[in-house]
C-alpha cells in the first residue's frame, strides 16, 4: 500500500507540472498574490520598501494577509540571486513552489 500512494503522490506532483507547463502564467485570482511576491522580491521588506509596494497604491476592496507571499518569497530569494530578477521566471517558479507545497501539503 505504501508504495501505491509514492505513485500517487508522485502522479499528483506531475499532474501539477504539467498544468503549469501548459498554462506558465497566473489566473486573476492568483493576482494578489503574484504581485506581493513580486513587491517583496524587488523591494523587500524594510520600511524604506514597503512605501513602493503595488498594494499601497491599489489596496483593493478585501483586505488580504502578506503571510503566504512572505513565507514564499522567503523560499524564492536564493533562487532569485541565482537566476537573477526576470521577472518571467520567477513567477513561473513561484506558481511551481505554490504549487509543490500545496501539493505537498495534502
Amino acid at each position: 500500500m505504501a508504495s501505491l500512494d509514492w505513485v500517487l503522490d508522485g502522479a499528483t506532483f506531475a499532474v501539477v507540472l504539467l498544468h503549469l507547463l501548459l498554462c506558465p502564467y497566473t489566473k486573476v485570482e492568483e493576482s494578489f498574490n503574484t504581485q506581493a511576491v513580486h513587491d517583496i522580491l524587488t523591494y523587500g521588506v524594510a520600511p524604506s520598501g514597503l512605501a513602493r509596494y503595488d498594494h499601497f497604491q491599489f489596496p483593493g476592496v478585501v483586505p488580504r494577509t502578506f503571510l503566504g507571499p512572505l513565507i514564499l518569497s522567503g523560499m524564492l530569494i536564493p533562487i532569485q540571486e541565482t537566476v537573477g530578477p526576470n521577472g518571467e521566471t520567477m513567477q513561473v517558479l513561484m506558481r511551481v513552489f505554490l504549487g509543490l507545497v500545496s501539493v505537498g501539503a495534502l
